[in-house]
């Protein structure tokens, strides 16, 4: 991301500031939606609790504090020990979430679902003095390997990099990293010097178009299962919530044609990947 813009790019972490920014900037987006779902569940009149006025700004938090864990985590675990760590973290917010919205839905009033819209310029210029009230951190410099490097430090930021990419395994990553080593030593050189700088070197290596799509059914599956399972809880529920039913038949539908498609393209990628080898052997 970029530290003095609204701009993106793979080269920052998600600092607390940019969290911050980004968790109302979801808020404000989060506002049209729960406008939109309201007006088609109840109309233009609707009973909303304390806790739903505040939802849009619960869920933004939420999503931040997850893909910061995500970030924190991308390039410091492997992919399954990643995963394992961002669910406990989405886990431990469903959990707060709900007490909270537990504790506030008492009391009801009647409003116009339009109320919600209140919330996308106010959390926009929230979201907007975050990142021009707070100071953005100072960018690190790039840090140069020549004869004399740390073999470990260039090996242990190679490994890092590849790991953020998300589309290469661990043995594929440990099997790239020998191979740096390989060509150096066959050129009689450092692998500083031979391969350079190993953010760069990680970055330029081939794409696994199989294996990113792969992830990503993985993780459109894990949320078809979740929406699943919150679906059937509210519906065997005593109370039932048209808003409540109408929003997550909603994020089903969605989900699910995410991971149909997500599917189709895997056996995209797997069957372009064979191809490519079968012509690499001729």
């Amino acid at each position: 991301m970029n530290h003095s813009g609204w701009a993106l790019d793979d080269d920052a972490p998600m600092t607390a500031r940019l969290t911050v920014a980004f968790a109302f900037t979801v808020a404000a987006g989060l506002s049209v939606l729960f406008t939109i779902v309201w007006l088609l569940s109840d109309g233009l009149s609707a009973d909303i609790s304390l806790g739903g006025l505040i939802a849009p700004l619960m869920l933004g938090i939420f999503i931040a504090v997850a893909g910061a864990v995500y970030d924190a985590t991308c390039g410091r675990l492997p992919f399954a020990w990643m995963c394992v760590v961002v669910a406990a973290s989405i886990l431990v917010l469903a959990l707060v979430g709900a007490k909270i919205f537990e504790l506030s839905t008492s009391q009801r009033y009647s409003l116009s679902p339009f109320v919600y819209l209140i919330g996308v310029p106010v959390y926009g210029a929230l979201a907007w003095a975050t990142l021009a009230i707070w100071p953005a951190p100072k960018k690190q410099e790039q840090r140069l390997f020549g004869p004399g490097e740390n073999r470990g430090d260039w090996r242990e930021e190679f490994i890092r990099a590849a790991r953020v990419r998300g589309d290469l395994t661990e043995k594929h990553i440990e099997e790239l990293a020998n191979d740096a080593y390989a060509r150096a030593e066959a050129a009689h050189r450092s692998v500083g010097e031979e391969c350079g700088d190993p953010v760069r070197y990680a970055r330029n290596l081939p794409k696994d178009r199989a294996t990113a799509a792969r992830r990503k059914l993985y993780f459109q599956l894990a949320l078809v299962a979740l929406a699943g399972i919150v679906f059937f809880l509210s519906m065997s529920g005593e109370t039932k919530s048209a808003f409540g039913i109408g929003a997550l038949t909603l994020w089903l539908a969605i989900v699910a044609v995410g991971a149909l498609s997500s599917f189709f393209l895997w056996r995209k990628a797997e069957r372009e990947q064979e191809g490519e080898a079968e012509r690499t052997v001729d």
